[in-house]
């Protein structure tokens, strides 16, 4: 049995010594049990991004397939698909709106482009964001996939200026920069980090699905996995070290509405935001099944997921905490033998299981 099968497995926690975790001076516990609590506190999803034998019909005659979730953004919804049906680009595009279980006007609005040229609507029973997702990555017929939420849009050129650097180098994902407006469309800040240039993407591209075009092969044994709140994780754990060859560009590509009813919002006060958790986990236990193993850039990757994790949840109650900081511990030794000088202090917070240390380096 390898060592992230030890360690992340935990139906061998039975076959296994159980260390006694000490957590402050009135909270100890077990690794099982510290899942037991959180479990009850919020149910994790266990759901895997690896999928066998699933087909993506590459080259059916399409250039690129956009990917466009659906759920209650009637307000924005127009604006959206018109970004994406004006983009004048000579290349062939196919727009694959997923309605999932919207209660508002959306599925009136989408009816008006039913008759557009390469464009499939696909009304659903909700399913949440990855299953959305997952639903139009099963039908996709291009040789590349870009993903649009519903309440954004794309700027103008940008499926050109995204597809032109990935068909000339062959390219796996190519990213371009990105620009954010509130609710009314106004401008909040530019995000200009990308130039011309091939670049290695962990650790260097952000995490976010939209504004980057991706080889539609990358997701043959890929989807998104369901039932959980920052689904998104897979890029950084999954997608980008299964990248050969990335790039980014200078011009913006991307418009992102600052949503106060987003899940960024939203997640602070929620049971839910223990999936952060839950979902580095099980994204762990995913990376074998792709053949990945740890590397320098995951665990920086790995141990700023344990910040963010923390910044999620802290609102949640002391035990949580302290349940959530037994169960990183144990994740941390899936790293065991790898050494980086980011988060020096955390790393060896996780590694005496010293929870003070630890609220001190995350707080």
């Amino acid at each position: 049995m390898n060592i992230v099968s030890k360690v992340i497995n935990r139906l061998e926690l039975e076959k296994c010594k159980i260390e006694q975790y000490r957590v402050g001076k009135k909270f100890n516990a077990t690794l099982e049990e510290a899942y037991e609590k959180l479990e009850m506190f919020s149910h994790d999803p266990k759901s895997s991004c690896y999928r066998d034998n699933k087909k993506i019909i590459m080259g059916g005659g399409y250039d690129l397939s956009v990917i466009v979730p659906v759920y209650n953004t009637a307000t924005y919804l127009k604006r959206c698909i018109d970004s994406i049906v004006d983009q004048n680009s000579g290349y062939r595009i196919q727009c694959i709106i997923i309605n999932d279980g919207s209660s508002d006007d959306s599925e009136k609005i989408l009816s008006s482009y039913k008759d557009r040229d390469g464009v499939t609507i696909i009304n659903q029973n909700n399913k949440g964001f990855s299953g959305a997702r997952n639903t139009g990555l099963d039908r996709i017929a291009g040789r590349y996939v870009m993903f649009v939420d519903s309440d954004d849009r794309l700027a103008m050129m940008a499926i050109k200026n995204l597809l032109d650097v990935a068909v000339q180098h062959n390219a796996d994902v190519v990213a371009g920069n990105y620009r954010t407006v509130d609710e009314s469309g106004r401008l909040c800040r530019e995000y200009k980090k990308y130039s011309l240039r091939e670049i290695k993407p962990e650790g260097n591209l952000y995490g976010q699905p939209w504004g980057k075009v991706y080889k539609a092969e990358l997701f043959a044994n890929l989807r998104f996995p369901e039932g959980y709140w920052y689904e998104d994780s897979i890029f950084a754990q999954i997608v980008w070290p299964l990248t050969k060859c990335a790039y980014t560009i200078p011009e913006i590509v991307y418009e992102y509405t600052i949503n106060p009813k987003g899940i960024t919002i939203k997640s602070l006060k929620k049971a839910k935001a223990v999936d952060s958790l839950y979902i580095t986990e099980q994204l762990l236990k995913d990376r074998q099944k792709f053949g990945l193993t740890p590397t320098e850039e995951n665990f920086a990757y790995f141990l700023r997921m344990v910040k963010l994790t923390y910044g999620r949840t802290q609102r949640c109650n002391g035990m949580i905490t302290k349940c959530i900081f037994i169960v990183q511990c144990n994740l941390y030794k899936y790293y065991e033998g790898i050494q980086i000088k980011e988060n020096e202090d955390l790393q060896m917070a996780l590694t005496n299981q010293d929870f003070i240390k630890y609220l001190k380096t995350v707080s």
